[in-house]
């Protein structure tokens, strides 16, 4: 742990997980380079710096999906890491099961955020 956060090593295997807003600023902005910040590897880009500072800064939906499809245009011309797997996460569900709404996951256990309105239809009989 000491070597990576003295940055001293070659190469790193390194997760990241992110929200489904994610925030990659601490992980590849210049400012975040020495401790306690997340840029391990040491990159330093103007272009990427001004993307991600324009990121934070803006709340519209739509300016924000260009900015982050700006940002991995120049992450990839410029390779300063390799991302080597995106593992999605598929739930199987019985068809019993009704008011399941499950659209986008980021972490496991938001499986569970809505299933006080989960059911199962039954029928009521009389004995």
């Amino acid at each position: 742990a000491d070597e990576i956060l003295q940055r001293n090593f070659e190469a790193l295997v390194f997760g990241q997980m992110l929200s489904l807003r994610p925030d990659l600023f601490s992980f590849w902005h210049s400012s975040q380079i020495f401790e306690p910040g997340q840029n391990i590897s040491l990159y330093e880009d103007e272009t990427i710096d001004e993307i991600l500072e324009k990121i934070r800064e803006t709340t519209d939906f739509k300016e924000r999906e260009k900015l982050y499809y700006d940002f991995q245009k120049a992450f990839l011309e410029k390779n300063p890491g390799i991302y080597l797997f995106w593992y999605p996460y598929f739930w199987v569900v019985p068809k019993k099961i009704k008011n399941l709404k499950i659209e986008k996951i980021n972490f496991p256990f938001e499986r569970f955020f809505q299933v006080h309105q989960w059911y199962e239809k039954t029928i009521r009989k009389r004995k």
